[in-house]
This record gives structure tokens, C-alpha cells and sequence, in this order.
């Protein structure tokens, strides 16, 4: 009986120290993405409605607003030109209607903060060089951010009766 008693007392102890313990190792693993600086850009027609050279617009200019909407990357930096139009007169602006020209002018708007209304208080010419490119602060975060287009017909035009229409090219630069 002592014998069968050692040898269960030897059972009991194999299977309390249990399989024998397995090795590891680790290692890491790097996770990357690039995100890119990227612009939108659209536009909304600068409508300047009806156009009065005899009476209204004879002593005052028409004036009209339109926009340009940016969406860029948050952080992204972005210039914005127009064109000269279709129909430039030297530096001069001019929408065709038939055989004819109407001169007409767009500005930027007064701040760089989305949304600002047109004034005429000190208009800045909106173009493509120098100090005639709109320059906005980065994009705060993704959301489309709208920058108002100014549009100014001077007084006392003599022109044919007609539709005036021209194309401006919009231009967002990052």
C-alpha cells in the first residue's frame, strides 16, 4: 500500500506544476498616413441687375456681388486671382453685349474673414499679381469658407442696349 500511496502523491504533483512555460517576442509595428494640402474652389455669379446710364447709373455706379468658396485642408494656405475677363481693354475689365462693351471692375472684399459684405470705401482690385491676389488666413478646419467678389460699374456709360455678359477665371493657388 505504500507503494500505490508514492506513486500518487507523484501523480498529484505532475499535475500541479503544470505544461512547461513557452517563449515570446514582440516587435513593433509603425502606422502612418501623409495628408495632402488640397483646395476647392467654386464660384457664385456677380449679378449686377439692371444697368440705367440715362437716369439711375448717369451720376452713380452700379455695384453687384458674387463669391468665391474655398475648401481646403485644415492648415492650408491659399491665393486667390481672377482673371481679366474675356474681353480686357488693357487692365480694364469689360463684359460684351452684341458689338459692345460696358466697362466694370471686381474688388475684394474688405477683410479676410469669410463672409465680410462688400465696400466701396477703399476698393482693391481682385486680379492675378502682386497686391491684386486675395490672400485669406489658412483654413481654420475643412468647412467651406465663402469670400465675397465685389463688382462695380462706373457712372455715366455710353453704351448700346443690350445683355452684357463676360467669363472671369477663378484661380485658388496652396
Amino acid at each position: 500500500m505504500k507503494k500505490l500511496l508514492a506513486v500518487a502523491a507523484g501523480t498529484a504533483t505532475l499535475l500541479v506544476a503544470g505544461p512547461l512555460a513557452a517563449a515570446s517576442a514582440t516587435a513593433t509595428l509603425n502606422v502612418t498616413v501623409t495628408v495632402s494640402s488640397n483646395c476647392q474652389i467654386s464660384t457664385n455669379s456677380v449679378a449686377f441687375g439692371t444697368y440705367d446710364p440715362i437716369a439711375q447709373n448717369l451720376t452713380a455706379p452700379l455695384t453687384g456681388n458674387g463669391s468665391v468658396v474655398i475648401t481646403c485642408t485644415r492648415g492650408t494656405g491659399a491665393s486667390l486671382l481672377l482673371g481679366p475677363g474675356a474681353n480686357p481693354s488693357g487692365s480694364t475689365r469689360r463684359m460684351r453685349g452684341g458689338t459692345g462693351f460696358i466697362a466694370y471692375e471686381l474688388y475684394m472684399p474688405p477683410s479676410d474673414s469669410p463672409g465680410v459684405p462688400c465696400s466701396f470705401a477703399s476698393p482693391k482690385v481682385w486680379g492675378t499679381a502682386g497686391n491684386e491676389v486675395f490672400v485669406p488666413l489658412p483654413a481654420p478646419s475643412r468647412d467651406p469658407r465663402l469670400y465675397n467678389v465685389c463688382g462695380r460699374i462706373p457712372e455715366a456709360q455710353d453704351v448700346l442696349a443690350a445683355s452684357y455678359v463676360d467669363t472671369v477665371v477663378a484661380t485658388a493657388n496652396f
